[in-house]
C-alpha cells in the first residue's frame, strides 16, 4: 500500500494546529516544517535526521510524528496478531521514557483514549501501543514496529 502523502501531511498539520491551540508549544522553526513535509512527499520509509542537540527533536517532534503515524499512517494490523507498536528506542531506558510524557500530552488534548501501564501506552479503541524499548538487539526482539524513534544511535554499544 502506498500513502497519500498529502493526506497524511494534510491531517499532521491539523493534528499540529489542534496541539497548539490545545497549549502545546508549535514545532519549532520552518527548518522542521520543511523537512518533514520533504520527507513525506519523497515516498522513503526511513527518515534519518542529524541534527544539533536541544532543538527539540525527541521532546516535541518525535511524539507528534509518532502520534499521527499511528493516527494516520495507514499502518494495518493483521487480527489475531499483537498490537502494533509505535516505539522510542534510547540506550537508557529513562531517556526513552521520557517522551511517553509527550505522547499521553498529545493524546489527552485529541482525546484519544489509552491506559499507561509502566513504560507502554496501550490505545482503548486500536491494537497499537506506544513503547519504550533499551537499544540492544538482545533484549529488543519480536512485535510489529510502525514507527522507531532511534535517539542518540551514536551511543548504542551491544558490546556490554
Amino acid at each position: 500500500m502506498v500513502r497519500d502523502a498529502e493526506a497524511f501531511l494534510g491531517s499532521f498539520w491539523a493534528q499540529e494546529r489542534a496541539l497548539v491551540a490545545g497549549g502545546l508549544l508549535p514545532i519549532p522553526g520552518t527548518w522542521w516544517r520543511d523537512t518533514i513535509n520533504r520527507f513525506y512527499r519523497s515516498g522513503k520509509s526511513h527518515f534519518v535526521v542529524r541534527k544539533g542537540r536541544r532543538v527539540k527533536a525527541s521532546t516535541a517532534v518525535a511524539p507528534r510524528i509518532a502520534v499521527a503515524e499511528m493516527l494516520y499512517g495507514e499502518h494495518r494490523h493483521i487480527p489475531g496478531t499483537p498490537p502494533i507498536k509505535y516505539a522510542f528506542l534510547s540506550v537508557l531506558r529513562e531517556e526513552a521514557s521520557a517522551r511517553l510524557s509527550g505522547i499521553t500530552a498529545i493524546l489527552d488534548i485529541l482525546k484519544v483514549e489509552y491506559d499507561e501501564v509502566g513504560t507502554t501506552i496501550a490505545l482503548r479503541n486500536r491494537p497499537a501501543e506506544f513503547v519504550v524499548i533499551t537499544a540492544n538487539y538482545r533484549a529488543s526482539v519480536g512485535g510489529t514496529v510502525a514507527f522507531a524513534w532511534c535517539d542518540e544511535v551514536s551511543r548504542w554499544n551491544d558490546a556490554k
